[in-house]
Order: structure tokens, then C-alpha cells, then sequence
């Protein structure tokens, strides 16, 4: 019985503990939730956007300030131990940090558009090579690229407004850049703190930029250099996106980023192929590597597999060239492990493991028909043009 009363009697100071843990945790998150909000920027009685940098122990007291997201009074508090900001006079009055954030980059990016000989902008676009229609090696994969376009809004537009409503009050943007001749489509940017914009303002097909702001460095940041949008390589991926831009680039570039392997036959009866070297890029695809060449190809295997070697070989073989390479050979063999060997090397003395130009003056050497059926089939799935 008594050892009972003591387990019940243990429980119960657990319970009191981990209680106590609760509410002490509770108090904290009330207290952050519902102290003091420290702010870097407020109204003035005029309704000028101040920052607490401009305020200082000889004119704190000339003006009243406001806050920018409810609007309750506010003091400066310029102490040598924490960072100077502004504080509610009322610290139990209701202010969301949400508002705030909002309405202060709306405002502070009006306020340079205005106040800015520019206002760039920059978003990634995609520029296709210049030579696509002439160059038979064109690809998707490989002669596009994202590049970084940057554009300086002010050109062509020079009004700026906060919340504008659109398409007959079916949208309201937070703030619409606009041009009064009427000659270009507005751009509208979004501020984004906790919630994206909808899915059919984002899909209407207007120009928006949509900003995602989490804090008052963010909106610094912002209001100092260029709107760059990010991508997927970016430190905060989707913290400035861009819809309803033309996403085709209008530069003119030969881009020069398709790899090509290289065939060539030397005047000796060598062969040799490149594989994903520089030397040749689709830039070179008309010009001869070698002036002992007696036959060069291009060969783009795309997704298909062969030897590029032999397929090199047996393209010089249909060209009416008398080739003779160990790898056209029947006697030549893949090993389990290991290079490949040749099979008469026992009993005929042979080189085991052949360079492949032995077959030049080996009275053994003999067509393998069946290997050249075979590459012929992946040859079939390959891109191989003649170097002329």
C-alpha cells in the first residue's frame, strides 16, 4: 500500500513539472506575440515615411509618429544598448507584423520609382542558338540556355500606384506600374509575407512580379539594387518570381554547347575518335581537324550506343575506303574482365592485346560481318555527317 501512495505521489510531481514547462513556454511565445513590436520605420503627423536612422536625441521630439500597419502612435527609442527603432506607446495594442511588412515595402518601392533614374528589373529568358535552323546538330537540350535579362522599367513606363484595381475590379494589385500613353501592358508587383497571390490573378496573363517578404532587411535589400528574379540555384528559390513575361530572349548568339565526337582516318590507315572533347564543339562541325585526314566525320550518338570507333570505320569502309582495323576484325574478342584480346595470339603469335592498327599488316585480319550488322543498327539511331 504505501509503496502505491509513493508511485501515485511521483506521478504527480512529474505532472506538476512538465506543467510547469508548459505554461512557462506559453508565457514566453504570449510575450513575443504581445510585448513590445520594434519597427525601423513609421509615419510622421504629414504622413512622410521616416526611418529611425533620420531621428535623433535633437529632433525626437518635433514630430508624432504613427505606425505604417495599424496606425496606433509610436515613439523613437534611440538607448546605446539595443538598435534604435519605434515602439507603441500602447505595448498591449493589437499590430500584426504581417500589415506592417506589407504596406512598408509597398510603400518604400513606390517611393524609389519615383524618386529612382531607374528601376531595373531582371528575369531569366530563354535564348536560343542563332544557327537553329542551319545547323543540322540542333537540339533542345543542348543550344538553349537560361540567360539573366535585365530591363530598366522606367523606359517605358513612368506611373506607379499603390493598390489599382484592373480588369474592371476583378483584380487589385498591391502596386501597378503603368504607362500613360497607353503603349505597353501594365506591370503589377505582388508583395507576398505570408500568402501567395491567386492562382488565376498569377494565370490572368498580366506581367506580375510577385516578392516574398519575411522581414525589414528583405525590403532593404530590395529597395538598394536591381529586382533579379531566382531560380532554382538561388539561396531563397522563390523569393522573386516573375509571370506573364515573354519568356523567349530576342539576342542573337551562336552558342557553340553541343559536343560532337570526331572520326578521323589518317593517310597511315590510323583511326581515332573523340569523345566530349572541346576541341570539338557544333562550331567545328565543318572545318577538318587534320590536314593527314583522309576522311573525317561527325558523329552525334544522341541517345543510341555503339562503338564510335567502329562505327567511324565502318562509315570510311562505305565511303570506298580500304580500311583495316582490329576492331572490324573476327578475331577480336571482349574479355570477361579486362581489354579486349585477340584469339589467334596463341597459336599464332599474334599480339594478345592489339593496337588496333596491327590489323594494317596482320595476314590474319578478317572482316567480322556480324559485328558490322551490329553497329549498323545503332549507326541507324546516330546523326553522322562527313567533314568536307
Amino acid at each position: 500500500m504505501y509503496f502505491g501512495i509513493a508511485f501515485q505521489f511521483r506521478i504527480c510531481k512529474v505532472r506538476f513539472y512538465f506543467l510547469n514547462v508548459y505554461y512557462l513556454i506559453k508565457s514566453y511565445y504570449l510575450a513575443q506575440t504581445m510585448g513590445e513590436v520594434k519597427y525601423r520605420n513609421a509615419y510622421d503627423e504629414s504622413g512622410r515615411l521616416v526611418s529611425i536612422a533620420e531621428v535623433n536625441d535633437e529632433n525626437r521630439y518635433q514630430h508624432k509618429y504613427f505606425c505604417i500597419g495599424c496606425g496606433a502612435e509610436l515613439k523613437p527609442r534611440l538607448g546605446s544598448v539595443n538598435a534604435h527603432h519605434f515602439y507603441h506607446i500602447d505595448s498591449t495594442h493589437p499590430c500584426s507584423g504581417e500589415t506592417y511588412l506589407h504596406k512598408l515595402a509597398k510603400k518604400k518601392l513606390v517611393e524609389r520609382f519615383h524618386s529612382s533614374k531607374e528601376f531595373v528589373v531582371a528575369y531569366y529568358r530563354k535564348l536560343t542558338c542563332k544557327e537553329e535552323k542551319e545547323c543540322e546538330f540542333y537540339s533542345i537540350w543542348s543550344c538553349q540556355k537560361e540567360v539573366l535579362e535585365e530591363f530598366d522599367v522606367k523606359r517605358y513606363y513612368d506611373m506607379c500606384t499603390e493598390e489599382q484595381s484592373l480588369d474592371k475590379g476583378k483584380f487589385q494589385a498591391d502596386i501597378c506600374i503603368s504607362d500613360s500613353s497607353g503603349k505597353n501592358s501594365p506591370i503589377l508587383i505582388e508583395i507576398c509575407v505570408s500568402h501567395k497571390s491567386e492562382k488565376e490573378k498569377l494565370e490572368s496573363g498580366h506581367k506580375i512580379i510577385e516578392i516574398k517578404i519575411t522581414s525589414e532587411e528583405d525590403i532593404e535589400a530590395l529597395c538598394l539594387g536591381k529586382i533579379v528574379a531566382s531560380n532554382k540555384y538561388s539561396e531563397n528559390p522563390n523569393q522573386v518570381m516573375f509571370y506573364g513575361f515573354k519568356k523567349e530572349s530576342l539576342l542573337k548568339e551562336t552558342l557553340h554547347a553541343k559536343f560532337l565526337s570526331r572520326f578521323i582516318l589518317y593517310d597511315s590507315g590510323k583511326a581515332y575518335v573523340s569523345s566530349f572533347d572541346r576541341e570539338f564543339m557544333c562550331d567545328s562541325r565543318n572545318r577538318k581537324h587534320s590536314s593527314h585526314s583522309l576522311i573525317e566525320f561527325n558523329i552525334d550518338e544522341g541517345n543510341a550506343h555503339g562503338n564510335l570507333l567502329a562505327i567511324g570505320l565502318i562509315k570510311a569502309l562505305d565511303c570506298g575506303f580500304n580500311v583495316k582495323n582490329c576492331q572490324l576484325c573476327k578475331y577480336l574478342k571482349e574479355a570477361w574482365e579486362g581489354p579486349m584480346f585477340c584469339t589467334m595470339s596463341k597459336n599464332y603469335g599474334t599480339p594478345q592485346h592489339p593496337n588496333y592498327s596491327e590489323a594494317l599488316i596482320c595476314k590474319y585480319y578478317r572482316i567480322n560481318k556480324e559485328r558490322i550488322e551490329q553497329e549498323r543498327e545503332n549507326m541507324s539511331r546516330m546523326l553522322i555527317t562527313r567533314v568536307e
